[in-house]
């Protein structure tokens, strides 16, 4: 583990699983900068529905598991409980990132190109994939 001061990353940021969430945050606030300033409400919403669509995945993937190729119906409660994880997932990062885009900018500003390139690639990635996976799920 590197000593805090080398890597001016906070001590949650690098102890925690979500540092290519963090990477994400950076990325689209970067790119939304113009529209939404240092907060990144715009990257805080496309986090949130990443998260929410790979739980949303999980979730269809059992139920596809389970009832095989049955249709079901969506009870309403459960469009209700996903509305209240989508909003807790969003005051969990907005408390998360919501002022810490500074910090990223200070860590992540001497990036190469190359790495920035495929960086981003995989940002853009990680954004699409949980959607492009509920689409094949409901598909098969």
């Amino acid at each position: 583990m590197m000593d805090a001061d080398k890597t001016n990353m906070p001590e949650d940021s690098r102890k925690s699983m979500n540092f290519f969430n963090d990477y994400i945050y950076y990325r689209v606030t970067q790119f939304y900068f113009k529209w939404d300033g240092r907060t990144g409400i715009t990257a805080i919403i496309g986090i949130c529905m990443m998260e929410l669509m790979l739980l949303m995945d999980i979730v269809m993937l059992t139920i596809r598991i389970v009832n095989g190729k049955n249709p079901r119906q969506m009870h309403p409660a459960e469009k209700w409980l996903i509305c209240a994880v989508y909003i807790g997932l969003f005051i969990y990062n907005y408390r998360k990132y919501g002022k810490t885009y500074n910090r990223y900018r200070f860590y992540w500003k001497e990036e190469s190109n190359n790495k920035r390139f495929y960086k981003g690639l995989l940002v853009i990635l990680s954004l699409l994939l949980p959607w492009a996976l509920a689409f094949l799920i409901g598909l098969y």
